[in-house]
This record gives C-alpha cells, sequence and structure tokens, in this order.
C-alpha cells in the first residue's frame, strides 16, 4: 500500500514535521506541499533539506478549480502569515482591514488528488490550513472521482474570519465535516 500526504498551506512546514510522527510518514510515502505565499515559501524551502524524504513543494495555492487566486493580508502585516484567499475589497477578518497582496498560481485539489492516484498512492491524508478556502476547496475534494482514496483530512477551520456571516460558516463547517463523515474520511481538527 503506497500512501501519499498533501499539504495545504504549508508554511514553514509546521504541519507536515507534526503529521510525520502521527501518520508515520516516510521515504516510502509521496508528500505534495502547497504555499502561496513568496515568503513563506522561501523558508519552506530551506526546512524541507531537514526532512528525511522528498517533498514536491509547490509556491502556488490549492483551490477549488486551476487558475489565479488573490490573497488579501492584514493592511499591516508583513510576514505573510495573515493571507486568505476568501476576501473582498473592503472586507475585513476579525475586524482587521484586508488588502491585496499576491496574486498566485492555483491548482485544482482533484487534480492533485489525481497525481497521488498516478503516482500509485492507494491511501491519501490531507492538512488543509488554507485561512478560509477550506469552505471552497473541500466540496471539490468531496465531488473529486478520488475522494475516496483520502482516508483523513486534518484542519484548521476559519469560519471566525468571516464575522459577519459566522453562523452561515458555523453551519457550513458542520455540514462539509458530516459530508466528510459521510465518505468515511475522518476529520481531525489541526492546530
Amino acid at each position: 500500500m503506497k500512501r501519499g500526504f498533501l499539504d495545504g498551506g504549508a508554511r514553514h512546514l509546521e504541519g507536515l514535521k507534526h503529521c510525520v510522527g502521527e501518520l508515520g510518514i516516510d521515504a516510502s510515502w509521496e508528500v505534495i506541499s502547497y504555499e502561496p505565499t513568496p515568503e513563506s515559501y522561501a523558508i519552506a524551502q530551506q526546512e524541507r533539506g531537514a526532512l528525511p524524504f522528498a517533498v514536491d513543494l509547490r509556491n502556488a495555492a490549492l483551490w477549488r478549480e486551476a487558475g489565479a487566486i488573490q490573497l488579501w493580508t492584514e493592511a499591516e502585516d508583513v510576514t505573510g502569515y495573515g493571507n486568505t484567499v476568501m476576501m473582498a475589497p473592503g472586507r475585513s477578518v476579525d475586524g482587521r482591514d484586508m488588502r491585496p497582496t499576491h496574486l498566485v498560481v492555483a491548482d485544482d485539489v482533484s487534480a492533485v488528488l489525481g497525481e497521488f492516484a498516478r503516482l500509485g498512492c492507494t491511501e491519501i491524508h490531507v492538512k488543509l490550513d488554507i485561512e478560509g478556502a477550506e469552505f471552497e476547496v473541500l466540496p471539490r475534494l468531496l465531488a473529486s472521482p478520488y475522494a475516496p482514496l483520502v482516508r483523513t483530512v486534518r484542519i484548521e477551520w476559519h469560519e471566525r474570519f468571516f464575522v459577519a456571516e459566522l453562523e452561515a460558516y458555523q453551519r457550513r463547517r458542520q455540514e462539509l465535516t458530516e459530508a466528510l463523515g459521510r465518505r468515511s474520511i475522518q476529520v481531525i481538527d489541526h492546530w
């Protein structure tokens, strides 16, 4: 059995490192990590050299379709840590003003799952810390013909970003969690 790990929102590979012991990730695994912000991607490139297995690190976002998406961050943030893809001009996150930062390449999550299948993976584990984009990515993952290969989704939920629609996003979180469960995909709250 060949296994794969899809790391959405890799930042500095902290989530991947956390999952190494938890899942037993080693050189027999296929690992693909996504980090769209140039600042964090540069650090992740350095960090991957310390890992005892190969990581296909991509400077792109994981999304519901292939193309490009605009990242947004706090107006005063220069770290790149606060990026989100879900914001529209003039909106705020948790009462913080947001500004556009980077227009980034985006890959379709279903196509990426298909890559794992073509690499011979019969089991895929997913980690998502994608700053609110989980509400767009998870429906596409669920609709993917490769969804039956997904065993777990470790996720940091970001419904708190959508203060004006908080109740709606909390319901959406519950709906997505239940939909994943119906597909026998275990949901693990990450972080």
